[in-house]
């Protein structure tokens, strides 16, 4: 490993024990380090998921908290004593919430070995975050192994690679896996809710931002990132999803009256709305139920897959 002991950049928060710049192909450390405790007070950074080629094992130190959620829909909150893998080509996100500190120790790593061991499930992506009774056994031996002189042969490289790996396993065989437990005061959770608890009224996205803190500027941007459409689109979505369960679950309630239960101001404007959405009228697609070629309104054919179109 050609790496030495860095200086962190100006205004970073982390400290870097040492930067690889020649990892080796077979299994190599590509930089290790400890955050420094810092509080996160905005919410930009909730845009987007990451994307990394390589592994990053994450441990959460004293004086930090945050959360973590990948693209699998996986989301739990992180304090003293979880640690977390995330993975080559594997979309994830962690941070510090609003007002939190974030602290962690950190290593990247990368090679044929780790594959190895991910390919055979050992590495096990379905479960990346972990927690351990007492970690600080594991984080001094990591501090040891990465703050003394790195190894620049192939052979000390692949020793260090080995015992790098051994510690690894040995906090996943002691450690238990992190049930996925969804916040209920995320703030992408709490600003669906706010959208679609009353789909009669016409709804203030300004006010809904100021509700979660934000300004309007901000929520919009926030909201388009972790939804893919604006807010006003998928609150859309949410009533012509209201629509097709009213549809299959009241038949005899007319599409007046579902047009008024959603808040359209006239029928006609539900019935384009619903159209533009589902590729028929709600009359037909009541029909298309009565004759038995729509099963229900989960049916990917008739309603997820046309409104990820129409999006």
């Amino acid at each position: 490993m050609k790496g030495q002991i860095i200086e962190p950049a100006s205004g970073s928060r982390d400290e870097q024990y040492f930067k690889n710049i020649s990892p080796n192909a077979q299994g190599d450390i590509l930089a290790a380090g400890v955050s420094h405790p810092g509080r996160r007070n905005n919410w930009w950074d909730l845009r987007e998921l990451w994307n990394y080629p390589y592994y990053r094992l994450g441990i959460i130190l004293e004086e930090g908290s945050g959360y973590f959620r990948n693209a699998s829909n996986y989301e739990c909150d992180l304090s003293y004593g979880h640690f977390f893998l995330t993975f080559p080509g594997t979309q994830h996100q962690y941070n510090a919430k609003q007002g939190d500190f974030w602290n962690d120790f950190h290593v990247c790593f990368a090679g044929k070995i780790f594959d190895d061991y991910r390919a055979s499930g050992i590495l096990d992506s379905t479960r990346p975050v972990w927690q351990l009774r007492n970690p600080a056994p594991y984080l001094r031996r990591l501090q040891r192994l990465f703050q003394k002189p790195q190894p620049v042969e192939e052979i000390s490289i692949a020793r260090q690679s080995i015992e790098f790996l051994h510690l690894l396993l040995s906090m996943l065989e002691k450690g238990a896996p992190v049930e996925n437990t969804p916040s209920e005061n995320d703030v992408f959770t709490l600003a669906c809710r706010l959208l679609t608890r009353d789909m009669h009224h016409k709804v203030d996205l300004h006010q809904v931002a100021r509700q979660l803190g934000m300004s309007y500027h901000t929520f919009r941007l926030y909201f388009a990132r972790r939804a893919g459409m604006p807010p006003s689109r998928y609150r859309e979505q949410q009533r012509i999803k209201n629509a097709c369960q009213i549809l299959l679950n009241n038949p005899i309630k007319s599409c007046e009256r579902i047009a008024f239960t959603l808040g359209y101001s006239r029928s006609d404007h539900f019935s384009a709305q619903f159209k533009r959405h589902m590729g028929m009228t709600p009359r037909e697609y009541r029909e298309k139920i009565k004759n038995g070629s729509l099963k229900n309104s989960n049916d990917k054919s008739t309603f997820t897959d046309r409104l990820n179109l129409s999006a």
